[in-house]
């Protein structure tokens, strides 16, 4: 049973960190699209490299194992 918290805590924190990732993004300012014709090419819109990259799966893992260890740590005493 202290396994299934733990894993449920650390599905908790993953959650809870992407709602105020997702939170965060809607209080920063989107840069507005280039006008045609001023010849500016190659901008990148949006967040998609977080979800592709490596390092999000890493920090997402980190996130997992944080909230995974603070509750089974907690429930074995």
């Amino acid at each position: 049973m202290v396994l299934v918290k733990s894993v449920l805590a650390g599905l908790l924190a993953l959650l809870l960190s992407a709602v105020l990732f997702i939170g965060g993004l809607l209080l920063v300012p989107t840069p507005t699209p280039p006008s045609e014709g001023t010849g500016s090419t190659g901008y990148v819109y949006g967040t998609n490299w977080i979800v592709l990259s490596p390092w999000g799966y890493l920090i997402a893992l980190l996130i997992f194992a944080a909230g995974f260890i603070w509750e089974f740590r907690r429930a074995s005493k």
